[in-house]
């Protein structure tokens, strides 16, 4: 009996995992929006099986799915829930930012730089960037000309940290 319930077990969990790991493929799938739309949907609405910070990337990587179809009303939906479920995932800003810049809301693009950065995104000098790209458009050259200079001395200091020691080859 006990190794009947053992042998069931296990074959209602390998049915599973091919459904479940697909669902992970396509929710990180870099092509094609419908499928990371329709991937990152069901991790999102297995939400008491997965945890809060899988179903955050669910949504953030669907947000970017949609942002790619042009739909930037349902990509910024998407990045407030992921803030809302992880209010410390940088690049959930730094994507809503972008697509508030994209709709031409600038105020919003650049408080949603401004927590990227603070949250000290993994990629800092292009966020420092696209924020002097959102003052530029917004006409205030002051602070973009001191957001392309942090940017260039963060891509400076990167450069310096990847070359090897003098005389190593």
């Amino acid at each position: 009996m006990r190794s009947r319930l053992l042998f069931t077990a296990l074959v209602v969990l390998g049915s599973a995992m091919p459904a479940r790991a697909d669902r992970y493929a396509d929710c990180k799938a870099e092509v094609e929006p419908d499928r990371v739309i329709r991937g990152c949907a069901a991790i999102i609405e297995q939400e008491r099986r997965e945890s809060v910070v899988l179903r955050a990337g669910a949504y953030g990587r669907r947000g970017v799915a949609y942002f790619r179809k042009g739909d930037l009303g349902r990509a910024i939906a998407d990045y407030d829930q992921a803030i809302a479920l992880d209010p410390k995932y940088s690049i959930a800003y730094h994507n809503r930012g972008y697509a508030y810049s994209h709709k031409g809301d600038l105020d919003r693009a650049i408080a949603d730089y401004d927590k990227a950065i603070a949250l000290n995104h993994p990629v800092l000098a292009y966020i420092y960037r696209v924020r002097a790209k959102a003052y530029e458009k917004k006409g205030d050259m002051v602070l973009a000309n001191a957001d392309y200079d942090k940017a260039t001395e963060l891509e400076h200091v990167a450069k310096v940290r990847k070359a090897p020691p003098a005389g190593i080859k």
